[in-house]
């Protein structure tokens, strides 16, 4: 790959790393998904913490995919801050929250779901715990409707 005449000779996962981080200095806030599925192609499950990483994944051999438009402006620039990856913040506290309420080892630390089950199917027996069973422990332990600022200081 060459760019303004340097050559990269880094990963394309970290480039992606890179350019999804590039656009908080240009006032945007568009993630990094957009910018691993372009590069990297081809299906593949993309974790982002603590940095870009990807796997290939295999489809149906009917798989479509759809591309819309909803025709509704979002402006990045304006309020991105307080917007953008709302839901992943979301799940990043209720997991947090989730670990504690679990009594799991340092609860603070969790940044997904998938984190908490991993964890959490080694303190039970059988040691196995899925889907299903994490939405009951989310139900159980997380309150509906979600947390107020107030809340979120008082769990965590």
């Amino acid at each position: 790959l060459c760019a303004r005449g340097c050559k990269y000779t880094g990963t394309l996962e970290d480039l992606s790393n890179i350019a999804a981080r590039s656009e908080t200095l240009v006032g945007t806030m568009g993630g990094g998904m957009d910018h691993v599925s372009s590069m990297l192609g081809h299906a593949r499950l993309v974790d982002f913490h603590p940095t870009i990483r990807t796997k290939l994944v295999s489809l149906p051999p009917k798989s479509v995919f759809v591309i819309a438009n909803s025709l509704t402006p979002s402006h990045k620039a304006v309020g991105a801050h307080l917007r953008f990856n709302k839901r992943v913040v979301e799940m990043m506290l209720a997991s947090k929250i989730l670990a504690m309420k679990l009594n799991l080892p340092n609860p603070l630390s969790f940044r997904s779901f998938r984190q908490v089950q991993d964890i959490h199917a080694t303190k039970i027996t059988p040691k196995t715990l899925n889907f299903e069973d994490m939405i009951h422990q989310a139900q159980k332990y997380l309150k509906p409707g979600g947390y107020t600022n107030q809340d979120l200081r008082e769990a965590l």
